[in-house]
């Protein structure tokens, strides 16, 4: 399974990354949607819906983007909300947000092989599941908790503050900038 992960992500990444006539670059997430996802998140939380919100790295996610709804809008609290307002049709499944855009919604993610994760819910191995096969972010909010959790790299944070998601969501896109000008420079 780690072979096929690596060639996966190899796959995935090396088209669009290494490609000669490349210029992908991760456009950094700007101050209002970062506040528009840390406000969202906090709703959700506090009105116990659950959610599953994947921030897209410098590794497409175009095959999962297909397995949901496409909506190409602008990042605002109110949209995500209502996305995850319990039992609408998108509801259970995730969110991909590319750049500063809501790509689709109600999209399907791998689950996590992970044994670590035996105690989760179906929503927290999909956010370690797709951060293992993937170089995204991803925000996964507890339906019976309305704890704020979030996936990096396949590890799980629990129970993150709106103030630490802020700064975390804010690394990660400074990363992504900069691996994805080196790739670009190369």
């Amino acid at each position: 399974p780690e072979l096929r992960r690596a060639l996966e992500q190899v796959g995935r990444s090396s088209a669009i990354v290494n490609h000669p006539l490349s210029v992908f670059v991760a456009p950094p997430m700007g101050t209002t949607a970062v506040d528009e996802l840390v406000e969202a998140s906090t709703q959700i939380a506090d009105r116990r819906y659950g959610a599953l919100i994947v921030v897209e790295g410098v590794t497409g996610l175009q095959e999962y983007v297909r397995s949901g709804k496409l909506l190409d809008g602008e990042i605002s609290a109110d949209l995500l909300v209502n996305i995850f307002f319990p039992n609408t049709p998108m509801h259970d499944g995730a969110v991909i947000i590319r750049e500063d855009r809501i790509l689709a919604a109600g999209c399907l993610l791998p689950l996590s092989d992970n044994l670590s994760t035996k105690d989760l819910g179906t929503r927290h191995k999909a956010a370690v599941g797709i951060t293992e096969q993937t170089d995204a972010f991803c925000i996964a909010i507890s339906e019976e908790t309305g704890t704020i959790s979030i996936a990096r790299s396949g590890h799980l944070i629990h129970d993150v503050s709106p103030e630490r998601l802020r700064r975390l969501l804010t690394v990660f896109y400074g990363r992504q900038i900069a691996e994805s000008q080196v790739q670009v420079a190369q």
